[in-house]
């Protein structure tokens, strides 16, 4: 009987050591609101809580391992969400990008928040997301891949910080909606594809954090991008 009852504490102990959905996952940033919505690190999903949900994974997103042990999503089941936010990990690993067309064709959506430290946004990640207005752009992204945000003719504001070094050709080319775009002077070591933004005249606002010779040399080192001969207002943070 005493190796039973010992047997049954050593058993509640490593119960306790993980999650409650049993996958090893933290289901601390996974939690129902006391309004009956699923909030993921902090921020409210528009998915309402019911009992089929996966608690691990209550937006219904697919989830790529990556060589590196981390992990890359797409849309999956979340396709017709309005509002998605992507989680900062999975199953114990950081989410670091957006697979290549992950949400692409993801006509319904509108808002993307960003709680992960993502490294690369793929090719054509959000090509065809027509209604997208806001995307959460975050300090440690480094790529952005060919036509990204094709099409997304409804997205106001691109934040462009120190740490990218990649955009692709066509990034954000026909995104007509833009209004502001934020650009560090880090990106002089940046490489930038052909027709990367819009082109010049369109009625965007280009704020900029160095001075007018960082600027030149982002235009010098890559011709054609659709950046103009000066941005519109110098600024010292680009989160101001």
């Amino acid at each position: 009987m005493k190796r039973i009852i010992a047997f049954i504490m050593i058993l509640l102990t490593l119960l306790g050591a993980v999650s409650c959905n049993g996958n090893g996952q933290s289901r601390e940033n996974n939690q129902i609101g006391d309004d009956g919505y699923w909030y993921v690190d902090g921020e409210k999903t528009n998915v309402k809580a019911n009992k089929y949900d996966d608690p691990n994974n209550p937006q219904g997103l697919e989830f790529h391992l990556q060589p590196d042990g981390s992990y890359y999503v797409a849309a999956g089941s979340a396709k017709l969400l309005s509002r998605i936010v992507i989680p900062g990990s999975y199953n114990g690993r950081a989410v670091s990008g957006i697979r290549n067309e992950g949400f692409a064709g993801c006509d319904t959506l509108k808002e993307i928040v960003v709680k992960a430290a993502l490294i690369e946004i793929g090719d054509k990640a959000f090509s065809g997301c027509i209604n997208l207005e806001f995307f959460g752009f975050n300090h440690e992204l480094q790529v952005i891949g060919e036509s990204a945000f094709k099409n997304c003719e409804k997205l106001l504001e691109v934040r462009l910080y120190a740490n990218v070094r990649e955009i692709g050709v066509n990034a954000f080319s026909t995104c007509g909606g833009i209004k502001r775009i934020y650009i560090s002077k880090g990106l002089v070591e940046a490489m930038i594809g052909r027709e990367a933004f819009p082109a010049s005249g369109g009625g965007i606002i280009y704020h900029f954090d160095g001075d007018a010779s960082e600027w030149t040399a982002i235009r010098t080192n890559n011709t054609g991008t659709g950046l103009p001969i000066n941005p519109n207002r110098w600024v010292s943070d680009l989160d101001e």
